[in-house]
């Protein structure tokens, strides 16, 4: 799990910074990977070569196109938004909360955020990587959102 501020203007207009909560477990990243095209984690891992985020937003966009990347940044911030429950045992996550984030600017400031920024994209996603998978695998879901 990690935490990301996020500073927006709300809908009266009043500055706010809220702080939201991001998790993806090894199954929920292995149902995501299961949807990209082939060899999209082959192209962007960095196995021998030395990928710049740059060069990895340029593969992920010749794989996916415009709207596939926005629909990937897209499914990667709802279905990982959530909170921690008081006991730290379980991060709970429904659709409804999925929902309610998406209606709000501290979404779509988030969203507008990793669309613009490769390397934001690429910190965001690599920060929902679990260590443990990390460890156990070459292979990263560096995917990122091209600036283009």
């Amino acid at each position: 799990m990690f935490t990301k501020t996020i500073t927006y203007n709300d809908f009266d207009n009043v500055e706010r910074t809220e702080t939201a909560y991001f998790n993806l477990t090894k199954s929920e990243l292995m149902e995501i990977s299961m949807k990209l095209p082939g060899t999209l984690l082959q192209d962007v891992a960095d196995e021998g070569e030395k990928l710049t985020d740059e060069q990895r937003a340029r593969r992920v966009l010749a794989s996916l196109g415009n709207q596939g990347v926005t629909n990937f940044i897209k499914e990667i911030i709802l279905k990982a938004y959530g909170k921690k429950s008081i006991d730290g045992r379980r991060f709970e996550k429904s659709e409804q909360m999925s929902t309610e984030f998406s209606q709000t600017l501290a979404f779509d400031q988030l969203y507008y955020e990793l669309m613009v920024d490769s390397t934001k994209a690429a910190e965001f996603i690599n920060n929902l990587i679990p260590e443990s998978l990390i460890a156990n695998s070459a292979t990263s879901l560096s995917v990122v959102a091209d600036k283009e």
